[in-house]
């Protein structure tokens, strides 16, 4: 009995014995007329000239199912979970497959079917119905019938700028956005190229799947599409135009959607929707990043030598402004030493007014102070000659006589009472 499972590789004939047949295990024997008999362990089975074959068990879980292909030519799909063993009486074999799993509504898989199906697609408002094919839609875990064939998508990919023929094979579509990243070489309208990067991102169009069935290769022909596009695009863009580019205007010229009209329009025959395309990269040709780099390079020589020059003008200017400063600061110097000139001759002028008046009040002062002191003289003159004339002298003959004036002594009297007033 052994204490292992035996499969389909034990295969005996037993002429006289026996054989048991463990819990787990089946085996098929053939007596000596030929009949077959299956036995399901556990038994104790006895054998008489017959041959026996111990089967082999098959399991599958619940994410798979059986292919069971019968002797008479019918083929049986068995969802898990499910064992069952492979008997060559009826069976000509039995094989394990993984079912679909489509994950979220956004997964669908195309199936070929003897009756046809219907499937609402995401995003669209009717529901495609297509004799003999199937767009099966998650989440599920799909089991196809043994009259089910999924379809095979056989696709190209690009590598940078190398397109290779189907070599991306798959069953399983989804309708959000693709990445698809491309380089294409430019044209320009003066027979210079630019190479650029393009990430476009695309869906499966929800109004017309079936349209990816129609076409081997829409991978491919969106290749096509682009560089016939960025061609159309490159003749409307001159090297004039290139040395003034900046990343945001290179950007705006060919991540513009509505640029790509051939690509928009193959596509839309593929069943395609394009969702965006963005530019992330840019490279010049040797030639144009030669004519360039020496525009460049003369560009900023004339450049240097404009600054200098520049520079030369503003120190000459700098320096006529500093002449010019000190011009106008000598100016205002002498402007200054000349009115302080002025001011000092005023200032002279008015001193020596102030003095002339103060000796002209002084010479007025004297003046008067002389007729004062005339007017007391004559008054002291008169005084006396009052008292002479009281003392009944006569006057005319003292006054004519020559002893009589210097007897008089008028101006020595007169001097006198000078004396005396000053006293």
């Amino acid at each position: 009995m052994g204490i292992t499972f035996r499969n389909g590789s034990y295969i005996r004939f037993v002429r006289i014995g026996g054989r048991t047949i463990k819990d787990g295990e089946a085996c098929a024997i053939w007596n000596s007329k030929g009949e077959h008999t299956q036995i399901i362990g556990p038994k104790r089975q006895q054998l008489f000239f017959a041959t026996i074959r111990f089967l082999t068990r098959h399991k599958a879980e619940s994410h798979q199912y059986l292919v069971i292909k019968h002797r008479d030519g019918n083929v049986e799909h068995v969802r898990g979970p499910i064992a069952m063993f492979e008997n060559p009486a009826l069976h000509d074999l039995i094989s394990i497959n993984d079912s679909i799993f489509l994950e979220s509504s956004s997964d669908f898989i195309v199936v070929h079917g003897q009756e046809p199906r219907s499937i609402k697609l995401v995003d669209s408002e009717a529901s495609t119905c297509i004799p003999n094919i199937s767009f099966v839609q998650g989440p599920a875990n799909f089991i196809p019938s043994p009259d089910d064939r999924i379809h095979n998508f056989c696709w190209s990919t690009i590598v940078g700028k190398e397109v290779k023929v189907d070599s991306s094979k798959f069953q399983l579509l989804r309708s959000f956005p693709t990445p698809l990243d491309i380089v294409v070489n430019v044209m320009l309208s003066n027979r210079h190229s630019v190479t650029i990067n393009l990430h476009v991102d695309y869906k499966i169009s929800s109004s017309s799947p079936n349209f990816l069935l129609q076409q081997k290769d829409p991978i491919a022909q969106l290749h096509n599409a682009i560089i016939i596009d960025g061609q159309s695009i490159g003749n409307s863009v001159a090297v004039e135009s290139v040395r003034e580019w900046q990343q945001s205007h290179l950007s705006d010229i060919f991540s513009n959607l509505e640029s790509y009209s051939t690509l928009k329009k193959t596509a839309n025959d593929c069943g395609l929707e394009i969702w965006s395309i963005c530019l992330t990269g840019q490279s010049l040709s040797h030639d144009l990043k030669h004519s360039l780099t020496s525009e460049s390079v003369l560009t900023e020589e004339l450049r240097s030598e404009m600054n200098e020059i520049k520079q030369r003008k503003e120190l000459k200017l700098l320096e006529q402004v500093e002449k010019i400063e000190a011009v106008e600061a000598e100016i205002q110097l002498k402007r200054m030493k000349i009115e302080a000139d002025d001011q000092l001759d005023k200032d002279m002028h008015g001193v020596k007014l102030a003095a002339l008046k103060r000796r002209a009040e002084v010479e007025v002062f004297e003046e008067k102070t002389a007729i004062e002191r005339t007017k007391m003289k004559d008054e002291m003159v008169l005084h006396l000659l009052e008292k002479v004339k009281a003392m009944d002298v006569d006057m005319t003959q003292l006054l004519s006589s020559s002893k009589g004036a210097e007897y008089l002594n008028i101006h020595k009297r007169a001097a006198f009472m000078n004396d005396l007033f000053q006293k």
